[in-house]
């Protein structure tokens, strides 16, 4: 599977030579590298055009290669360690007068589950002096409050998904203290060369990308990461958040992002092979003139070279098969752990084909509701929809012994989990009850206190005679609580209204009412 990935435009003036110094004072200098290692890389002062050599615990190979007007020059490197083997691959191509840097690490055999530990050193500490910043932007750059409108509107356009761009962007918005929920100067750094870091300006700033972004922006501390063609991914506030969980997204999403410019190792495989059978076809029509007997033993090698060339081929085929089953594994790995949330639900088309084959085996039935409004916590929605289905089909009359009958029961007998009161959306709904209940007695800054611990967020003005709070700061679920209830009764009423207003639930009445 691959677990890192990345592609940088250098500067006009860059060569591979420069490519391979770097590469050169990058293992020099790691810890990893063998003195045997070490004495092969400084016997080339140039980008060497075919290099292999290997130790017991490490191997590095180069290639050299031109087709037409394009250049390619890449660097391998093997590094056993214990039940897997990770390969790293430096690829410089050079196109139509630009100059590209792909890097990219995979690993065999077991899938690593954290790769913090792999982020190569080679960017930070190396390879900045050779990007070319006007194309790629520097990853420590923030927008700050003296932005240019060129710079805000590149954002925007990439936000709306007008705007290419080779690195995710981050982008960290005000809560409403004015802090922002994580360091960006440490984020920053710690995404060098993986991602752009941009930080809110002002609460201006973000209602002008409210506006003319059609509300795609995140604001109140939400941090958002935006990867081209609106692919999207938010880290709310109540979340637990550190700059390692960003940094993880980030590597999957560049994981998971093709090179749209640069070149990889497989592609160099696969020029150098396409060139071999050139040179043997063209030495087969210079040679065809010669004697029948020539020509045959030429034409007995030429076979013998594409045998092997097919046989080359099919390797590369399967390492890329292979290639593809650890990049599927992963991806469905990861659509597991982030099943609760249903923003990217772009990714749901990948899974399927694997979804309807689980169908079949189990024999159930999908049905696909349709619902934009996103979830205010998870499985909101999914409770609400199942205990309706549950209410329904245990409502449902049907004479004895019928086919309708069978349909219902067996439906019963499969379900039995669905019914809302047990659900974690109604347990969550009971637990605000009975602390709202609970303090009913006392006055309503009291009560507002119990009710942030629900995700209520006061929305009260100042000198109202009333408290007004927004479930989960959504302002058309917003409450109106009197600073002084007259009685127990009337906080019990306003509940009963809070209940019917801000919270989703299959039956009529509380427990508590009945």
């Amino acid at each position: 599977m691959t677990t890192f990935r990345t592609q940088l435009k250098l500067k006009e003036n860059v060569t591979e030579d420069d490519v391979w110094e770097t590469v050169k004072n990058w293992r020099l200098q790691s810890p990893h590298s063998s003195d045997n290692i070490k004495k092969e890389l400084l016997s080339y002062a140039n980008a060497p055009a075919h290099l292999a050599f290997a130790d017991a615990n490490s191997t590095i190979e180069s290639k050299k290669l031109e087709k037409d007007t394009d250049f390619y020059w890449g660097f391998r490197l093997k590094e056993q360690e214990v039940n897997k083997t990770w390969n790293t691959y430096i690829v410089c191509s050079r196109k139509k007068e630009a100059t590209y840097l792909t890097f990219e690490t995979t690993v065999d055999g077991t899938i690593a589950k954290n790769i913090a530990g792999h982020k190569p050193q080679y960017f930070s500490k190396f390879i900045t002096p050779l990007i070319d910043t006007s194309s790629n932007g520097n990853p420590k750059e923030s927008i700050s409050a003296d932005i240019t409108p060129a710079m805000a509107q590149l954002f925007i356009d990439i936000l709306n998904g007008k705007k290419k761009i080779e690195l995710p962007v981050v982008y960290i918005s005000k809560q409403k203290s004015g802090q922002y929920l994580i360091d960006p100067e440490r984020l920053a750094e710690k995404l060098h060369c993986m991602a752009f870091v941009f930080t809110e300006p002002s609460t201006d700033f973000s209602y002008r990308l409210k506006k003319e972004t059609n509300g795609n922006n995140v604001f109140n501390g939400v941090i958002g990461i935006y990867w081209g063609n609106k692919e999207r991914f938010y880290f709310h506030p109540s979340e637990r958040l550190t700059v390692e969980s960003i940094y993880h997204k980030i590597a999957e999403v560049t994981a998971l992002k093709p090179f749209s410019k640069g070149t990889s190792w497989f592609t160099l495989l696969q020029l150098e092979t396409e060139r071999e059978q050139s040179r043997l076809k063209t030495e087969y029509e210079r040679l065809s003139t010669g004697s029948t007997a020539r020509i045959d033993n030429l034409q007995a090698q030429i076979k013998e070279k594409e045998e092997e060339s097919t046989r080359l081929k099919k390797e590369l085929e399967a390492k890329q098969k292979e290639l593809n089953l650890y990049m599927e594994t992963f991806e469905a790995e990861n659509r597991k752990l982030t099943e609760e949330n249903r923003i990217l639900t772009e990714k749901i088309a990948a899974l399927s084909a694997s979804f309807s084959d689980k169908q079949e085996l189990n024999s159930s039935i999908t049905v696909s509701l349709p619902c934009t409004e996103n979830e205010l916590f998870p499985d909101e929605i999914k409770d609400f929809v199942k205990g309706l289905f549950y209410k329904t089909i245990h409502s449902e009359p049907a004479e004895n012994d019928s086919r309708k009958a069978h349909v219902v029961e067996n439906i019963k007998g499969q379900i039995d989990d669905w019914n809302f009161a047990e659900s974690a959306a109604a347990q969550r709904y009971e637990k605000c009850e009975d602390d709202w209940i609970k303090n009913c007695s006392k006055n309503g800054s009291d009560l507002i206190s119990v009710l942030r611990k629900h995700e209520f967020i006061d929305k009260s003005m100042p000198r109202s005679a009333h408290y007004k709070v927004a479930y989960y700061g959504d302002e058309r679920y917003t409450v109106t609580i009197p600073k002084t209830p007259s009685d127990n009764r009337s906080t019990k009423n306003t509940w009963t209204d809070t209940r019917k207003k801000c919270f989703l639930s299959v039956y009529c009445k509380s427990k508590k009412d009945s």
